[in-house]
């Protein structure tokens, strides 16, 4: 099964605030939806977690899945005020 990665984006939440994104999923996703994996951690998608997510996600969206790993507000990339795990 061919894959779809977006190494880097946004999401804009209702308040404004831009939460940055990865995900890896089935190329035709955007046509054919597909069963979403959403992991919401305060762990940068870029640092601690990068080895790991590039070995399961895009195994995972092979499967049939869309894998998508965000950082939360004021973490990461994303913007927004981070204060408390």
């Amino acid at each position: 099964m061919l894959l779809t990665e977006i190494h880097h984006d946004f999401m804009q939440l209702p308040n404004g605030i831009r939460l940055a994104y990865r995900a890896w999923m089935p190329t035709n996703a955007e046509q054919q939806p597909v069963p979403a994996i959403l992991e919401y951690l305060p762990y940068r998608k870029n640092d601690g977690t990068i080895v790991r997510d590039e070995l399961t996600m895009p195994a995972t969206a092979k499967h049939g899945y869309a894998c998508i790993r965000v950082d939360i507000g004021g973490t990461g990339e994303s913007k927004g005020l981070f204060d408390d795990e």
